[in-house]
């Protein structure tokens, strides 16, 4: 279940990425909202799913990546 809300957070940050007219800002709102849902599925564990670290981690941290280099290290900060 959590895969979704994780694909669905890559979906709406990369596709703007592609088809948007270049401006960052929307993309950056969109996905803290997003991305502040599944900080707080995550609460205090270790990984996204729990204390294991799984495939989704990867595609989670793949996406935060992009979105630290889109935001100028806004994500990560």
């Amino acid at each position: 279940m959590l895969w979704a809300h994780v694909s669905k957070l890559k979906e709406v940050s990369t596709f703007p990425c592609y088809m948007g007219d270049g401006n960052a800002e929307p993309i950056i709102q969109d996905c803290q909202t997003r991305l502040a849902k599944i900080v707080e599925v995550m609460g205090d564990s270790q990984f996204i799913i729990g204390d294991n670290l799984t495939w989704l981690d990867f595609y989670f941290a793949e996406n935060l990546d992009m979105l630290n280099a889109l935001s100028d290290g806004f994500f990560y900060s």
